[in-house]
């Protein structure tokens, strides 16, 4: 038989034809996909947030002490693409002290830290701003009081420090002490357990804490090492400017600050147990010295 030979009609043929064209619909869909997809990689890579080896803080309180006491040290801003509850008042804070914000997806801020932590912003310096011992009296000055230093020999854990700076600020105390080795530096989770405090309490660093010392006695300071084998602190009276210095979490207070020390001092506690966090027994000792020179 010659001629043309017939087209395959039907059912069958005609859902043969449906097929194919269904399966080439939802290979281009997947390509369009996998392309809109990279397109998107492509721009978020383009455009990603590089905290590099900067100092940065985040959540709304911790920001909004940056920005009011620390802002001209603040180099970018950061706030979630998506509105975060009170971040307008803080994005309003920010443009008043002449910074530009810029925003990011969730999943950007969630590559430093936990989104839920953040909460929509995030602060970025070059490097945390330490201050000096003058900023510290300056501070005494301006609110007509004695000063009251601490001086931390070699606090390691960075949670420690964040809860001694926080309640230091709570206390009135005008300036913290820290070492610049073998201890914790101000570091964001500092910032974020001191809720912001770092910014408005003097932090300073040194490189010899026993040398900070003497220089603290040459100023009119009394120093005060909080000891095991010290007086009780609720027996002495803590007149006059006052460096109270707290030591290391397992080893305590080196020999040469101890003998740096015009005074030991200690936290009664009952006899079969006799261990405070050094937070917590910061916490004592600063309110003990506020409350016998009748700060509140």
């Amino acid at each position: 038989m010659t001629g043309k030979k017939r087209r395959k009609t039907g059912a069958r043929g005609s859902k043969l034809r449906n097929d194919v064209t269904m399966e080439g619909k939802a290979l281009n869909r997947k390509k369009n996909n996998t392309s809109r997809k990279n397109m998107k990689n492509k721009n978020r890579d383009a455009k990603k947030t590089d905290l590099g080896n900067k100092f940065f803080v985040y959540g709304r309180n911790i920001v909004e002490e940056a920005l009011i006491h620390s802002a001209k040290y603040i180099e970018k801003i950061y706030f979630s693409s998506k509105k975060k509850k009170n971040q307008k008042g803080i994005e309003d804070l920010a443009i008043s002290k002449g910074l530009r914000p810029e925003y990011i997806d969730d999943d950007e801020i969630a590559e430093f830290i936990s989104e839920n932590d953040a909460q929509g912003c995030i602060a970025v310096f070059n490097k945390f701003a330490y201050r000096d011992i003058d900023d510290a009296l300056r501070l005494a000055d301006i609110r007509g009081e004695k000063p009251l230093v601490l001086v931390l020999d070699r606090i390691e854990d960075p949670r420690n420090l964040g809860a001694i700076i926080r309640t230091a600020r709570c206390a009135g105390v005008h300036g913290i002490i820290i070492a610049k080795d073998r201890a914790a530096g101000i570091t964001p989770t500092v910032a974020k357990v001191s809720e912001g405090a770092i910014f408005s309490i003097p932090c300073i660093m040194v490189t010899n804490l026993a040398a900070a010392l003497k220089d603290l006695k040459q100023r009119g300071f009394w120093v005060y090492a909080a000891d095991a084998n010290g007086d009780s602190c609720f027996e002495q009276e803590f007149g006059g400017s006052v460096a109270l210095v707290l030591g290391n979490e397992g080893k305590g207070i080196s020999k040469l600050c101890l003998n740096e020390s015009d005074y030991k001092v200690s936290i009664p506690m009952v006899n079969d147990f006799d261990s405070l966090n050094v937070s917590v027994a910061a916490g004592i000792l600063m309110y003990e010295i506020v409350r016998k020179n009748n700060r509140f």
